[in-house]
């Protein structure tokens, strides 16, 4: 539509998107308010009517992601959404929004499932079921970050140092995640063995469990047999009452369960010998038993006894069996081995004597009292049997097992350690979990440093030894999950992991944490992944590809947080207002997503359909476009046609004048550059019809141009016209071609391709006018007797249609097949050729005819040079949608026989590289003696200059056609060797190790490197990127496989060995300087070609002494040659004075189908691609050296390189240079290097 397309500066610009109404320096289409509600319509527009805003919806690309949430506006390859500051503090306003004004960021308060739990604190972003705040490394040293986060930077763990209810109390330490009352570092069952952490701990991995062997003051003394919790120089071990009778464990232990209290039964050497009565508190190699002296009188009780009153001690006297053995000492009377002293129970209660004795009647046993050193200090409890200086009671291992009877002693029976389940208050405490040794008011069992390294054990301790710290791997629960992380010390249903606050300020540490102190929150720096790639950003909760910061919806109301945001509170979105430059102009109206200089919102391709969203939004759903709609005053009038920018009540489309040439837009534009003016080409129903022609401004059905008046005379200003004041009507002169043709005479009304003169039939009968006129009423055609120049012949007869001096009716082809009919003919239908078969001796008409045809093949002169321009055209055309889909219509049709529009344009050019073709199996077959044979030679000689004369005009025409597609990015690069040129030996594309592809052309004297850059509807240009190099300096290199270097970027760090293949390089002096490039064929093939190609330039060059313009022409010409023992001929194209050649075999038998590809007859060589759409019959192939068959060498021709690589139309005539200029910067060492890769099907040369 031209209102879409109208550019009335010719910059390249449309008008609907520069232009500026009201001329505040505001684009129209940035500012435009088509509802008058105060919503600009590129923010508010909905395309697809389905409520959802273009802007955060389109997708310019079509990969399906929105360009909002894509847009690189500064192209560094960091997304706007993930990089905006709109407030220009430094601060992204992903991590900074504050999208409900509360003063808090949304990134930690956000709740995309809305379900009450934070993202932050529930986000998943690997989909293992592991929330990251608990997963997150984002040191990338394998540990997490909540475990090791030191927020604080005094080198304590915050988990180990946090205090959340800052009642100075660690967490660790006080925290009951069962809400029982009960602290988890006392209760916790890491292993679900049913044994207590603190109780089974074993940090060293020594077998000895942390309580039973820990040394708080690095005395060499364990703290449970030194521990004095009430501070009165008294050991917890000795003094402990567990169950609160008054009677202390270690006198009242029994470990066995079988009432025999320990201290009585305890055999702490294993040799059967109870320890009471083996006894040596004093070390004298005397038992206690036998040397108390209970009354504290110096007598041994023992020793002291008269039991008959006589004054003489019994246990001395007795000698019950007579053999000079005191009783007390030998004595066994139930004959067990065992002595009744050691034994006795006197009382029949089964309480052995010895061990109830009280001496002193206090209540007290003599065992347990006795204090044989009169120290103050029971001999029980310091009894040292061993003389090792470790008291009996606390080394005796009764049962032999290795195990200290104090430290397994159960008492009670239940199963329960004694030291672990002692009571010594009575106040339901374990003296374990409430000892304190130092009286400082610390329990022990959290004071306590085992290695004296400044480590508390609880935090340290490591009881599997894996390396693993207990508080931090604790399972309590066994159900897989870490105390740590799921602790609820208030009981509240919060983790305290993730409410901890551990400095009082109102600010959860997991959402405050620095770890390395560099003033930058962990939350929001974390990289769990050590990719570099913050977790925050990357985090996908769901497991669904989607990042959680593009996919939160912290309110649940289905919109999505980075689109809603308003970090501000004042009412305006953060993706629309977003100012990440700080320049006063918003991120939406500026982004340049793929850095093209190219606004997104104005180059925005949502569909990918190569419409830009601007210029096809209806955000109505009503089918019409907003940019043709917008009614930004509401008064009813679409702004496009109602805008008056300098407020004169003239309305821009009408009056505006963008060019300042004094010639108003409308009347002037020229939309698609053709030099036509918009007006008068505006096919405004888009039936082929111009507006100018087709208006009825009164409505009666006929055409104003058909019935204006201009003069007011009754004449019709159409009949009546006379322009050029020569008194000729202009409806019977006018040339609208230019081309000498009046248009009355070329008219063509049915657009059939046939002049309306030669197809009118004015009576309705089925019969043209031109072949049944009878001018004189003789009854004769007028068409059959005529006789234009009065000389008594007739025209038909002797009629030249194209001034060539061949008469139509010796030169007519009838069938369109580039055959003449004359040749061609076969009056009997047998298949048989008249001009063969009319002689019956033999071939004695054909050489006549022959050489009086042959001379007329000139008249194809200019059609062949003409057929580069014509192919270009061609390709241009199928650009249009209309025109393709006609030639494909066509293409399918029966009358095309599968072949399309060149391969009918080209079949004069094959049919003449075939004439060579079949006089030479004429000449084979005629004897050397028959009359013909002279007349043949000569034939042979007339075709062989004619299609000589084709081929050096073909090659000079495309050697033109090229040079007139340069572009010159600087009047330096302009080169006289290029335009003295003549031909062109060779051109293709190539590619550097970088992938840029170049396209290269050898002419005759000068070697130029260019890019080929597409403009709209125009054909491929090529732009130069260096300077021409002259053939006579330059040097030429081939380089062997592996040979040359290849990198530049990071693909070419990965390379294979293909990339390295095929290079050769050319250097030349400059201005002092070495220059070199180096080019990569696709092929050896190809490269071998190049390569020879510029030696036989350099050859050619040689031979003419530097004057350019006139060497050895490189291009394509026709001679014979033969292969031995072969019955096949070959075309020879290119061929120089340095023997230089292009060859094709062909078979002439037979016409059969026009087997056709497309080819370019080019000067100097043949850039040759197989074209896709070419039919060459249904099994045709392009093999060279093919021997039988029919139309051979039509199988070989291709099509003129045309390529179509599409650069910025904007910026296409420097970008070449300018990436160059890059490139060579970033190349290291004296040596610049271009590599080239030429197209597989490019150059075909021997």
């Amino acid at each position: 539509m031209d209102v879409l397309t109208a550019d009335s500066e010719g910059r390249g610009l449309i008008n609907v998107l520069t232009a500026d109404s009201e001329g505040r320096g505001l684009i129209d289409v940035l500012t435009a308010d088509s509802e008058g509600r105060g919503l600009i319509d590129v923010l508010s527009a909905d395309s697809e009517g389905r409520g959802l805003i273009d802007v955060l919806t389109a997708d310019s690309e079509g990969r399906g992601l929105i360009d909002v949430l894509t847009a690189d506006s500064e192209g560094r390859g960091l997304i706007d959404v993930l990089t905006a500051d709109s407030e220009g503090r430094g601060l992204i306003d992903v991590l900074t929004a504050d999208s409900e004004g509360r003063g808090l960021i949304d990134v930690l308060t956000a709740d995309s499932e809305g379900c009450g739990l934070i993202d932050v604190l529930t986000a998943d972003s690997e989909g293992r079921g592991l929330i990251d705040v608990l997963t997150a490394d984002s040191e990338g040293r394998g540990l997490i970050d909540v475990l090791n986060a030191d927020s604080e930077g005094r080198g304590l763990f915050d988990v180990l140092t946090a205090d959340s209810e800052g009642r100075g109390l660690i967490d660790v330490l006080t925290a009951d995640s069962e809400g029982r009352g009960l602290i988890d570092v006392l209760t916790a069952d890491s292993e679900g063995r049913g044994l207590i952490d603190v109780l089974s701990a074993d940090s060293e991995g020594r077998g000895l469990i942390d309580v039973l062997s820990a040394d708080s003051e690095g005395r060499g003394l364990i703290d449970v047999l030194t521990a004095d919790s009430e501070g009165r120089g008294l050991m917890d071990v000795l003094t402990a009452d567990s169950e609160g009778r008054g009677l202390m464990d270690v006198l009242s232990a029994d470990s066995e369960g079988r009432g025999l209290i320990d201290v009585l039964t305890a055999d702490s050497e294993g040799r059967g010998l109870i320890d009471v009565l083996t006894a040596d508190s004093e070390g004298r190699g005397l038992i206690d038993v036998l040397s108390a002296d209970s009354e504290g009188r110096g007598l041994i009780a023992v020793l002291s006894a008269d039991s008959e009153g006589r004054g003489l001690i019994d246990v001395l006297t007795a000698d019950s069996e007579g053999r000079g053995l005191i009783d007390v000492l030998t004595a066994d009377r139930e004959g067990r081995g065992l002595i009744d002293v050691l034994t006795a129970d006197s009382e029949g209660r089964g309480l052995i004597d010895v061990l109830t004795a009280d001496s002193e009647g206090r209540g007290l046993i003599d065992v347990l009292t006795a204090d044989s050193e009169g120290r103050g200090l029971m001999d029980v409890l310091t009894a040292d049997s061993e003389g090792r200086g470790l008291i009996d009671v606390l080394t005796a291992d009764s049962e032999g097992r290795g195990l200290i009877d104090v430290l397994t002693a159960d008492s009670e029976g239940r199963g329960l350690i004694d030291v672990l389940t002692a009571d010594s208050e009575g106040r339901g405490l374990i003296d374990v979990l409430t000892a304190d040794s130092e009286g400082r008011g610390l329990i022990d069992v959290l004071t306590a440093d085992s290695e004296g390294r400044g480590l508390i054990d609880v935090l340290t301790a490591d009881s599997e030894g894996r390396g693993l710290i207990d508080v931090l791997t604790a399972d309590s629960e066994g159900c897989g999950l870490i105390d740590v992380l799921t602790a609820d010390s208030e009981g509240r249903g919060l983790i305290d992991v993730l409410t901890a606050d551990s400095e009082g300020r109102g600010l959860i540490d997991v959402l405050s944490a620095d770890s390395e102190g560099r003033g930058l929150i962990d939350v929001l720096t974390a990289d769990s992944e050590g990719r570099g790639l913050i977790d925050v950003l990357t985090a996908d909760s769901e497991g669904r590809g989607l990042f959680d910061v593009l996919t939160a919806d912290s309110e649940g109301r289905g919109l999505i947080d980075v689109l809603t945001a308003d970090s501000e509170g004042r009412g305006l979105i953060d993706v629309l207002s977003a100012d990440s430059e700080g320049r006063g102009l918003i991120d939406v109206l500026t982004a340049d997503s793929e850095g093209r200089g190219l606004i997104d919102v104005l180059t925005a391709d949502r569909e990918g359909r190569g419409l830009i969203d601007v210029l096809t939004a209806d955000s109505e759903g009503r089918g019409l476009i907003d940019v043709l709609t917008a009614d930004s005053e509401g008064r009813g009038l679409i702004n496009v046609l109602s805008a008056d920018s300098e407020g004169r009540g003239l309305i821009d489309v009408l009056t505006a004048d963008n060019e300042g040439r004094g010639l108003i837009d409308v009347l002037s534009a020229d939309s698609e550059g053709r030099g036509l003016i918009d007006v008068l080409t505006a096919d405004s129903e888009g039936r082929g019809l111009i507006d100018v022609l087709t208006a009825d401004s009164e409505g009666r059905g006929l055409m104003d141009v058909l019935t204006a008046d201009s003069e007011g005379r009754g004449l019709i200003d159409v009949l009546s016209a006379d322009s050029e004041g020569r008194g000729l009507i202009d409806v019977l002169t006018a040339d609208s071609e230019g081309r000498g043709l009046i248009d009355v005479l070329t008219a063509d009304s049915e657009g059939r391709g046939l002049i309306d003169v030669l197809t009118a039939d004015s009576e309705g009968r089925g019969l043209i006018d031109v072949l049944t006129a009878d001018s004189e009423g003789r009854g004769l055609f007028d068409v059959l007797t005529a006789d234009s120049e009065g000389r008594g012949l007739i025209d038909v007869l002797t009629a030249d249609s194209e001034g060539r001096g061949l008469i139509d009716v010796l030169s007519a082809d009838s069938e369109g097949r580039g055959l003449i009919d004359v040749l061609t003919a076969d009056s009997e239908g047998r298949g048989l050729i008249n001009v063969l078969t009319a002689d019956s001796e033999g071939l004695k008409d054909v050489p006549v005819r022959v050489s009086l045809q042959l001379p007329c093949l000139s008249a194809y002169t200019p059609y062949c040079s003409n057929q580069v321009k014509a192919k270009a055209l061609l390709d241009q055309k199928k650009q249009d949608r209309r025109v393709q889909d006609f030639l494909q219509r066509c293409l399918q049709s029966p009358f095309s026989r599968k072949l399309d529009l060149w391969n009918f344009l080209d079949i004069p050019r094959s049919r003449l590289v075939k004439y060579p073709l079949l006089l030479r199996e004429i000449l084979k077959h005629t004897p050397n003696d028959h009359a013909d044979r002279q007349l043949l030679d000569e034939a042979m000689l007339v075709v062989q200059s004619v299609v000589a004369d084709i081929n050096r005009q073909t090659g000079e025409s495309e050697c033109q056609y090229y040079k007139d597609r340069l572009l010159y990015s600087e009047d330096g690069q302009r080169d006289q060797l290029i335009e003295w040129s003549r031909t062109l030996s060779c051109h293709g594309e190539l590619k550097n190790n970088r992938g840029l592809k170049l396209h290269v052309f050898l002419f005759q004297d000068v070697l130029v490197i260019t890019r080929s850059v597409s403009f709209s509807d125009q054909p491929v240009s090529y732009q130069l990127c260096r300077q021409p190099i002259p053939i006579r300096q330059l040097d030429l290199e081939d380089l062997l496989d592996g040979e040359m270097r290849v990198g530049g970027s990071i693909r070419g760090a990965f390379s294979n060995s293909e990339r390295t293949k095929n290079f050769f390089r050319v250097w030349y002096r400059s201005g002092g300087q070495l220059q070199s490039h180096s080019f990569q064929a696709s092929d050896s093939f190809n490269k071998q070609q190049w390569i020879n190609c510029i030696r036989q330039a350099k050859e050619a060059a040689a031979l003419t002494g530097g004057q350019t313009g006139s060497g050895g022409q490189i291009g394509p010409v026709l001679a014979s040659c033969s292969h031995l023992g072969q019955e096949s001929e070959r075309v020879v194209w290119g061929e120089t004075d340095s023997g230089q050649c292009l060859e094709a075999e062909a078979s002439p038998s037979g016409e059969g189908d026009v087997n056709l590809g497309e080819e370019s007859l080019a000067g100097g060589g043949m850039s040759v691609e197989t074209d896709p759409e070419a039919r060459v019959g249904e099994d045709a192939t392009l093999d060279t050296s093919s021997q039988t068959g029919e139309g051979v060498l039509d199988k070989v021709v291709g099509v003129w390189r045309m390529d179509r690589g599409e650069v910025d139309p904007h910026g296409g005539a420097s970008s070449c240079q300018e990436e160059e200029e890059r490139e060579e910067m970033e190349q290291s060492g004296a040596e610049k290097e271009e590599e080239v890769s030429m197209d597989t099907s490019e150059v075909r040369r021997c």
